[in-house]
Formats: structure tokens, sequence, C-alpha cells
């Protein structure tokens, strides 16, 4: 219902956002971005540095950054900080061995200083039409979402190759938005 109303107030204003897609490598954050903008999946290659998308959700002019996901680039995920109002991080949810690296880097986002102590943190469990997929409830557990207090979370899954999903965490960012 919520997803519904905000669909439907989203024509009655004009609104930015700009989202940060992070995640480890391989997460599927670049197949996610590019299925935003074009609206079907590509074959797309590891992310060195960035990527910059703008798409038109309703009324509203959504700027996306995709940023590399391999360790070393890391840490200059804190440089796109500016102007973001929502950290989207991809989680691969047939990846089981990295479930605690992610683990490690959302809480890393989460504790970090210079983020704004505010912003909405959607969490998208990619790859949910793998068989071997981790269903939300264990990738809850496996993140361990529930000590997280004080912070507008989501954990939303989908599938970045079919766009399953995808849309319902942008409707969670309208929902949740200042």
């Amino acid at each position: 219902m919520g997803g519904y109303i905000s669909y439907m107030m989203s024509f009655f204003w004009k609104k930015n956002l700009q989202i940060l897609f992070v995640g480890l490598d391989s997460a599927g954050r670049t197949t996610m971005l590019y299925y935003f903008k074009l609206g079907k999946a590509i074959d797309v290659y590891p992310t060195i540095g960035f990527n910059c998308e703008e798409i038109q959700f309703n009324n509203t002019t959504i700027k996306m950054f995709d940023v590399g996901g391999g360790d070393k680039i890391r840490p200059l995920w804190r440089h796109y900080y500016k102007d973001t109002n929502v950290i989207a991080f991809v989680v691969d949810s047939a990846d089981h061995s990295r479930m605690s690296e992610a683990k490690q880097e959302i809480f890393n986002l989460l504790n970090d200083p210079l983020l704004d102590p505010n912003i909405l943190f959607l969490i998208y469990a990619n790859k949910q039409d793998r068989r071997d997929a981790k269903s939300t409830s264990e990738i809850f557990e496996a993140l361990d979402l529930k000590s997280v207090i004080n912070k507008k979370i989501h954990l939303q899954p989908c599938c970045a190759k079919n766009g399953e999903g995808l849309h319902e965490g942008i409707y969670w960012i309208f929902d949740h938005i200042n």
C-alpha cells in the first residue's frame, strides 16, 4: 500500500535523488544500474572506478553512482557521500562465502562518521533467481541487521538480470525519504 501511495505522490512533486550503489565486487551493482537505465540486462565488465547514470522515475530525477567493489577501491566510497540521499548496498545472495565480508563493509559504512547518520540504507539481496541464493531471512541474519538501530534500513530481494524487486526498492525510498 505504501508503495502505491508513494507512486501516486511522486506525480505531484518534482524531486532529485542521488543513490550510491556499493557492495562487494561481482555482486551485481553495474548490472542493476544499467537495468534501471535501459530496462534490460546487458553484458557488463568489472567496474574500475565508477559509473554514473541519471534516470527519470515517475517525476523524480535519480542520479545513480555505481562505485567499484574491489577491496582496493572500497576506501574511495566515502568520496561519493556528498549529496547522496541513499546508500544502496548490493549483496550477492548466492555467494555464501563472502557474506561476512559484506556484513563487515555494511557496518563500516553505517559507522562511518563522514556519512550522514540519517541517510537511507537500502540493501539489495541480488541474484535471488539462483537456486543457491540465501533467502532474505537468512541474509538478514547473516548480515546481523537486527543489531542495526536508529537507521532507516531495508533489505530488498531482487534479481538485477530480470529487474525483479528493483523498483520495489525505489518505492521504499520514496516512502522514507525526508
